[in-house]
């Protein structure tokens, strides 16, 4: 499925898609960035921000709640 992801924070985010413990998307995420990223409904996206030299995880979110959703055309 396509998802929609904004970094609305004024800080650059690391982004992972986690399916099954499975690594399937790695990205940066710059302040104020829109990103698109396809991922399966049982996936979750963590949020990473930098802390020194160690990334810490500030979010973990469905990408079931993060679907885009198409109108149908008639």
């Amino acid at each position: 499925m396509l998802c929609y992801y904004i970094n609305s924070t004024n800080k650059i985010q690391l982004i992972r898609v986690i399916k099954d413990r499975c690594l399937s998307l790695e990205k940066i995420v710059f302040p104020q960035q829109r990103i698109l990223f396809e991922a399966m409904p049982e996936g979750q996206l963590e949020i990473y921000y930098s802390q020194g030299k160690n990334p810490k995880i500030a979010q973990t979110i469905p990408c079931q709640n993060l679907k885009v959703n198409c109108p149908t055309v008639t």
